[in-house]
């Protein structure tokens, strides 16, 4: 696979300068906190200013925007875009109806690249509405075109819509067929497809009968032998899709730290893994976002 990462680097770098290059141990006892994640420690109660997340959220969606300009798009708009689907799966609330119509209006503004097709562009966005809507065919459009185009476009893809892989069935049409087009003809992308395959939503009998029935497919020397093996006998496999996600969860901490460093006052406390202010409550919340099959280490049906 290209390597795809220097661009991401290079955005990150940018951000951390934006940050002025905080301590983060000076950041979280301002009330930022470190990367979620099922292996998170409990921390104390703490309260989410909804209003400075959706100031964070209209900013990486205009930054989203500006990247979906370019006519081949740049690789940095991935952890942007992970990143508002990994706010609607975390906290749907935020999400008010200013915001929702501002991702109905850059999808309905943005045609085919000379990369990618359109829903193959904005499938980020794509994936917010799904969660917040709870309705897979939002993404019918990117999951037919997954396993189709050349490697790196079929890695964008996963990456995209891998916060809302937990709103598709395992039985869906088009997941099913792309995820078996990937194992036979983008070998080196297959466990990251298997990988999103075990995060959607079906029962433990159901995935590992599927799983099984594509192990027929995967020779010793497949570059997903060993994940499909480890599925049929135990159950669970490494996340492959763990790389893209710490990703997304450095920029998440670089934006946070951000927006602790701004002129904004954070005398209510920023920590959006562990409440929402008012609206739910703090173990409900750190229970959700730990309850996302893509935040671990592994991946499988438990």
């Amino acid at each position: 696979m290209p390597d795809r990462k220097p661009p991401r680097q290079a955005r990150l770098e940018e951000l951390e300068d934006r940050a002025d290059l905080l301590d983060m141990d000076e950041v979280l006892k301002k009330g930022t906190a470190p990367m979620p994640g099922r292996s998170a420690q409990a921390r104390p109660a703490a309260m989410l200013n909804i209003p400075l997340v959706r100031a964070l959220l209209r900013e990486e969606l205009a930054e989203y925007e500006r990247l979906l300009r370019y006519a081949v798009l740049p690789y940095a708009r991935i952890a942007p875009g992970m990143l508002l689907g990994w706010w609607a799966w975390a906290a749907p609330q935020v999400w008010d109806q200013e915001l929702i119509d501002r991702v109905a209006r850059i999808v309905d503004a943005t045609g085919d690249g000379e990369d990618l097709p359109a829903p193959v562009r904005f499938a980020s966005l794509l994936s917010v509405l799904a969660l917040l809507e709870d309705s897979p065919t939002w993404l019918d459009a990117p999951l037919q075109f997954l396993g189709k185009l050349g490697e790196d476009a079929n890695a964008q893809i996963l990456d995209e819509l891998a916060m809302a892989a937990p709103v598709i069935p395992s039985s869906y049409p088009f997941l099913v067929a792309a995820v078996e087009s990937i194992i036979k003809g983008d070998p080196h992308l297959a466990p990251q497809a298997l990988a999103f395959y075990c995060a959607t939503m079906g029962s433990r009998d159901e995935i590992i009968r599927r799983v099984k029935k594509w192990s027929k497919l995967v020779a010793p020397e497949h570059p997903a032998y060993s994940m499909v093996s480890s599925l049929c006998d135990h159950g669970t496999a490494p996340n492959a899709l763990l790389e893209s996600v710490n990703e997304m969860h450095r920029y998440l901490a670089i934006r946070l730290a951000t927006v602790a460093s701004s002129e904004q006052p954070v005398t209510r406390v920023i920590d959006p893994f562990t409440g929402l202010a008012d609206e739910v409550s703090g173990a409900d919340f750190k229970d959700h976002v730990d309850d996302h099959p893509l935040l671990g280490p592994d991946v499988g049906v438990f």
